[in-house]
């Protein structure tokens, strides 16, 4: 590694394996515990009577199902999740063979306007190449429809930029559930996390460190045995177990305050690493889970994200912090693959609503949820959600059939177990009407965004009998999504989405 100062010509040598693994325990930054908004594609199971505590009977939900790819020899106790952000072709025509190669598995955060652009010198994916990622098993999320510092936004472009980016994958067939912040701006403001829970289950920032803790209270081999930082007491509340400020460490090969632009380190100090340096650093990120993961039970899972990919034959070469030459980053997947790593997506985490913890879905029973339409009479206007892992169907229809600006309209949602169709006791509901906008649209963001009909919320509702109607009326033409969350009585959490057009009269 070396140390560079602009006010001074000064260069340093340090051995990066020298150091300790306890560096990586910083200080944990407390924020606000908000609503919970679960996920619908991969709704979870009732963690109820599963998970109230994670003793040797239930080491099974965290033990890591075999996937393609993976030999049956992978280490159940060393995992780690990869994560690409910022829509870079690169991505695709580098990383994804990669990828492919040691049957691994990663998510990507698309930025929606970015998708087919030009950005940070770096050409962006297709929409079909996200596509043929999905195809391929790739877990594709939510970041953001422009890439902005959210901390700076009114409430109305937080629900542009939050609300409206989950719309724009919905209209390319992708169910976001999970966010990413960009520049890890929103994470302790509760106004942002606030937004984000409308419309998610996860989110993710760069918080520099690697770790994400799964049960910390109660977990490992019962209360106070679980080896968690000190200073990690309150799952769900002040710490980074929170759903809503995941973990995960920046891949960089260039820290400190370093312009790219100008190619400087414009204050302070900046640490500069080569490809040996940096795999070194990888190493000692993916292995920090050691102290923690024992006897098969996950407690820790490190989250790596990587950025643009490059050709060079060194990150020594580039100027960009956040490159990744393509030899290193096969280096780092071998290292994963040739030491039995098991490599997750976002989407293998859920939250357990009454333990207040994450955990590691049991991915092995293959499709979670569906939609599917069916005909009601003379009328092609009844939806229905199937929820396969939670065994929950929720019917969607509309009265009148034909739905117009300005007419009185009734949305009404039955909601009955999917194996024997007896109505669910529903203890909670939430529901978000939106109105579609896509990257394409041509009209104004300020015009996006200042429409209160485009985000209109349901809160604070029960259906003791599995049924709830609502009352609304569209004010504008067009296609509106309906975003619905349940809890039911038993404890399972769901999220459905419905699409209606509106037309004028």
């Amino acid at each position: 590694m070396i140390v560079k100062n602009p006010g001074t010509i000064s260069i340093i040598i340090v051995l990066v394996t020298l150091i300790p693994l306890a560096s990586f325990l910083l200080p944990i930054a407390a924020h606000s515990q908000i609503l919970y908004l679960p996920n619908a594609q991969r709704a979870e199971k009732n963690q109820g009577n599963q998970e109230d505590s994670i003793t040797a009977r239930n080491e099974s939900n965290n033990s890591i199902p075999s996937n393609s790819g993976y030999a049956s020899s992978r280490n159940a106790s060393k995992v780690v999740i990869i994560n690409f952000d910022d829509s870079h072709k690169s991505q695709y025509e580098y990383a994804k063979p990669i990828l492919d190669k040691y049957g691994f598995k990663a998510t990507f955060f698309e930025v929606c306007d970015w998708i087919g652009t030009v950005h940070d010198s770096d050409k962006g994916m297709s929409w079909q190449d996200i596509a043929a990622l999905q195809q391929d098993g790739m877990d594709i999320e939510s970041h953001t429809m422009t890439h902005p510092h959210l901390n700076e936004l009114s409430p109305a472009d937080l629900d542009y930029e939050i609300g409206q980016s989950k719309q724009c994958l919905i209209d390319h067939r992708i169910n976001a559930t999970i966010f990413a912040y960009p520049y890890s701006d929103g994470s302790n403001n509760s106004t942002v996390i606030n937004t984000v829970a409308k419309y998610y289950n996860l989110a993710r920032t760069d918080s520099k460190f690697p770790l994400t803790f799964l049960h910390c209270i109660g977990g490992g081999d019962n209360v106070g045995k679980n080896p968690v930082p000190s200073n990690q007491t309150n799952c769900g509340t002040s710490t980074f177990a929170d759903r809503y400020s995941i973990n995960s460490w920046s891949h960089r090969h260039i820290e400190g305050d370093f312009s790219y632009v100008h190619g400087v380190c414009t204050t302070g100090v900046c640490l500069y690493y080569n490809n040996s340096q940096m795999l070194e650093k990888f190493i000692a990120n993916v292995n920090s889970q050691n102290n923690y993961n024992t006897r098969g039970i996950i407690r820790a899972i490190p989250i790596i994200i990587y950025h643009t990919i490059v050709t060079y034959p060194d990150v020594s070469y580039s100027k960009r912090p956040v490159d990744t030459t393509v030899n290193l980053f096969d280096a780092e997947m071998k290292y994963l693959h040739d030491n039995g790593f098991r490599v997750l997506t976002m989407a293998d985490l859920g939250y357990n609503e009454n333990g207040h913890y994450l955990y590691i879905k049991n991915t092995s029973q293959g499709q979670k949820s569906e939609m599917v339409f069916a005909s009601n009479g003379s009328s092609n206007n009844t939806q229905v959600w199937l929820d396969k892992q939670s065994n929950i169907k929720i019917q969607f229809s509309h009265l009148p059939p034909y739905l117009f600006v300005g007419n009185n309209t009734q949305l009404n949602f039955k909601v009955t177990d999917l194996k024997t169709d007896k109505p669910l006791q529903v203890s909670y509901v939430h529901a978000l009407i939106t109105k579609n906008v896509t990257a394409n649209d041509n009209i104004s963001k300020l015009n996006r965004t200042s429409n209160k009909d485009d985000f209109v919320t349901f809160g604070n509702m029960t259906a003791p009998n599995g049924i709830f109607s609502l009352r609304h009326q569209f004010k504008l033409e067009g296609i509106y999504q309906i975003i619905v969350k349940l809890n039911t009585y038993d404890g399972k959490v769901v999220l459905a989405s419905f699409s209606v057009p509106v037309s004028t009269s």
